[in-house]
């Protein structure tokens, strides 16, 4: 923890006697990439809105360094927000977009516009100054609504589903410049999405919320590689969750996973006793033809092939297991004509080390 961490220390925002965001506790460090996400509902917004200011919580504080900031006033606060929509005015032109916060603050013209063009220098619109947003594209007038929220330099810069709005093509490109930006300009980005694959491919800490509280947090690869709990394994991503009962315990955990016996390392279990969920991702998953196909020291159970879904670099089969679920398997395509047709009888397998183990309630 250092000087300037934001901080939200047990708090609740009611409506009535519903709990959008319940009793919740997060350390966002100083100068990192946070991303909160979570599916419409979940209260992520309104915690945005009551860090920015917008919303005041029933009950808690939110610290920013050693100050409390939960009664100050928005404008007071030393924080900026992105929206989706941009909110440019139309009327003005983009260097006076970027500046208007500047003036606003008593600065002088032409030192507003100096720190504005080298605000548009910094977010690659040199020569846009004096359009107007309708003249911009989706991308060129969310790059405007970071230059003009950035330009005051803020002590953090909240985000609320900044590229929303944006085709596929344009919201990759738009979430490499917004990795690039916040790590020249080291300020605090907390970035509000329902997106997980955006999340994850730029925050350095992410947080999952779920029904107003929180599920997890960390680092993206380790709540992907290990979740807390059934909800954050289906929101992040595809995974595979097979009923179990735990049987006993020690340094690996073994389970009775559908009449089969099977283990799973202590170190990748969230529980050692009851009932449990076996968690395996489709990409750590691999298809044999017969059981003694299968390599040496990989857990394994049998199905029939449903369908075969061929994606580009990999193929993404079903397969039926004899209690009826259907595991989803995502293989490398190693060539053509390596495609498992459906109807095939295989043994799908992966290597303890890659499997979770989730309490069931």
């Amino acid at each position: 923890m250092t000087d300037q961490d934001l901080r939200i220390e047990s708090v609740t925002k009611s409506f009535g006697d519903f709990h959008a965001v319940a009793d919740l506790d997060l350390t966002i460090p100083d100068g990192s990439f946070f991303a909160i996400i979570g599916a419409s509902g979940c209260g992520k917004t309104t915690t945005l809105r009551m860090i920015a200011g917008l919303e005041e919580p029933t009950s808690g504080r939110i610290m920013l360094g050693d100050k409390d900031i939960t009664a100050l006033r928005p404008y007071r606060r030393p924080i900026n927000t992105v929206f989706q929509s941009y909110a440019l005015f139309p009327h003005m032109t983009v260097e006076d977009n970027v500046s208007y916060g500047l003036r606003r603050k008593g600065i002088g013209k032409n030192a507003a516009r100096e720190q504005a063009h080298q605000m548009l220098k910094l977010v690659q619109l040199e020569g846009f100054a004096a359009r107007r947003p309708a003249q911009l594209s989706g991308g060129q007038q969310q790059r405007v609504a970071l230059a003009r929220a950035l330009v005051n330099h803020p002590e953090v810069l909240l985000l609320d589903e900044p590229l929303g709005a944006l085709d596929l093509k344009l919201r990759r490109q738009m979430q490499l410049e917004l990795k690039r930006l916040q790590t020249e300009v080291g300020i605090t980005f907390v970035h509000i999405t329902h997106d997980q694959e955006e999340a994850m491919s730029m925050a350095d800490t992410v947080a999952v919320m779920n029904g107003g509280k929180l599920e997890q947090s960390g680092a993206p690869q380790a709540i992907y590689d290990f979740p807390a709990s059934a909800f954050v394994a289906n929101f992040l991503g595809q995974t595979n969750l097979i009923e179990a009962t735990v049987t006993g315990s020690g340094d690996a955990v073994t389970i009775d996973a559908q009449g089969h016996r099977l283990a799973v390392p202590a170190a990748r279990c969230r529980t050692s006793s009851g009932d449990a969920a076996l968690g395996i991702r489709p990409e750590k998953i691999g298809l044999a033809s017969e059981a003694d196909q299968v390599p040496d020291g990989r857990s394994h159970l049998t199905g029939i092939v449903t369908d075969a879904i061929f994606l580009g670099v990999s193929t993404q089969y079903l397969v039926r297991t004899a209690w009826g679920q259907e595991l989803c398997a995502q293989v490398p395509n190693a060539g053509p004509g390596n495609v498992i047709p459906p109807g095939s009888q295989v043994a799908v397998h992966w290597h303890q080390d890659h499997a979770f183990l989730l309490g069931r309630s």
